[in-house]
């Protein structure tokens, strides 16, 4: 049963978190591919990465982009954001009210 599930996953890879020694969650991504994937008995090779610090600056940047919008949008002028061609990326919700 549990070669069963690692067939299903095998090649591949995961973002997973684990808790390190103080219990503080570590996110990774865990690589997995089999020696020979014929007979996975031989033995499977792993690779992790530690994207923790990562996770945190997309977490951090998703925040702060989610504040700007609504800051942007509470603004009641009308406001929309160009390009070098002039074309409108983006606007307020007071823009889209007229």
């Amino acid at each position: 049963m549990y070669l069963d599930t690692i067939r299903q996953r095998l090649p591949g890879i995961d973002a997973v978190w684990l808790l390190d020694a103080d219990g503080a969650v570590i996110d990774i991504l865990l690589s997995s591919t089999p020696l020979d994937p014929q007979d996975y008995s031989v033995g499977v090779t792993f690779t992790v990465l530690d994207i923790t610090e990562r996770k945190r600056a997309e977490e951090a940047l998703q925040a702060l982009a989610q504040k700007w919008q609504t800051t942007f949008d509470a603004i009641n002028d009308s406001i929309s954001l160009l390009d070098d061609r002039s074309r409108v990326v983006q606007c307020n919700r007071a823009m889209t009210e007229l």
